[in-house]
């Protein structure tokens, strides 16, 4: 929201195809709420079983949110929410478009810059260890925003993360990360500080910090 009103044109892709959050947060907001819609997992899992045909067209899966200011801001959801989701997710092998000529999940980002000419694209991944994350990480991001929590679990889960990112940063120029801390207990301004520089320390030990 705060890109739109920046004048950046501005698409969120809810690629949290398992536990969809953001498609049901903006449903309330979003045009042609009357009607189903196609979204990622149908354009997704017809092009698993039939990937010569262009269908859905990814006009069909997009979504304008309705603003209270100025900008414009696009969704394209998961899709229809119901028991045939669950079964159509269960039976898509994500894997296979990676061992075909025409892989489907770049083309969905490159149907949409074409539909809409976006400045920027927001993909939304499941958090954990999965092969939707790390396509959206690995694969199609150009920056990537790690959520974690200021814990010794977090960093020991974060830390082979980071390190391939660096590895394939290394080896194609992307992703770049940044880091947000969330949630943050309401704690002591001394234990406050004290989690902060260990974040900052992590950080500088298994990603870097540029100079300055």
């Amino acid at each position: 929201g705060i890109l739109a009103t920046r004048n950046r044109r501005v698409v969120m892709v809810d690629f949290d195809l398992e536990a969809p959050g953001i498609s049901i947060l903006f449903q309330p907001d979003t045009e042609n709420t009357s009607k189903e819609q196609d979204g990622v997992l149908d354009y997704l899992y017809q092009r698993y079983l039939t990937p010569e045909q262009d269908t859905p067209n990814i006009g069909d899966c997009i979504s304008q949110i309705n603003l209270q200011t100025r900008g414009e801001l696009f969704l394209v959801a998961v899709g229809e929410y119901d028991e045939n989701y669950i079964h159509r997710l269960a039976d898509l092998d994500m894997q296979s478009f990676y061992r075909r000529d025409t892989n489907a999940v770049e083309q969905l980002i490159d149907d949409i810059k074409a539909q809409l000419d976006p400045d920027v694209i927001l993909i939304d991944a499941r958090p954990g260890f999965n092969d939707i994350g790390a396509i959206a990480l690995f694969d199609l991001a150009d920056t990537g925003i790690i959520c974690f929590s200021p814990t010794e679990q977090s960093f020991e889960g974060l830390r082979w993360v980071v390190q391939t990112v660096r590895k394939q940063r290394d080896y194609q120029g992307k992703p770049d990360l940044r880091f947000l801390i969330t949630p943050i207990p309401p704690v002591a301004a001394e234990q406050h500080k004290v989690w902060i520089n260990k974040v900052e320390s992590w950080i500088e030990d298994n990603w870097g910090v540029p100079d300055g």
